[in-house]
């Protein structure tokens, strides 16, 4: 149900907003209710940002604090 394409690696796939676009609609159609996001969102990850996910116990954030360290991480990395 999900592609690599669609996936936020931090790594130049694309910008996390728009793979949380991606993401938010597709849990909107799957309707998972918005405390269950957290649990979903590593799917949407992949490479270096999923390592940082699990490293970091995100898992362990509600959805927005999980969203607000990545974000913060990501924010001016260019490889």
């Amino acid at each position: 149900m999900y592609t690599n394409n669609d996936k936020f690696d931090g790594e130049g796939s694309g910008s996390l907003d728009s793979k949380l676009t991606i993401f938010q609609a597709t849990c909107y159609n799957l309707r998972l209710f918005k405390g269950e996001l957290l649990r979903a969102f590593p799917t949407m990850l992949k490479g270096l940002a999923r390592d940082y996910f699990y490293a970091y116990n995100l898992n362990t954030q509600t959805y927005n604090k999980a969203v607000s360290h990545l974000r913060g991480l990501f924010k001016g990395l260019k490889f």
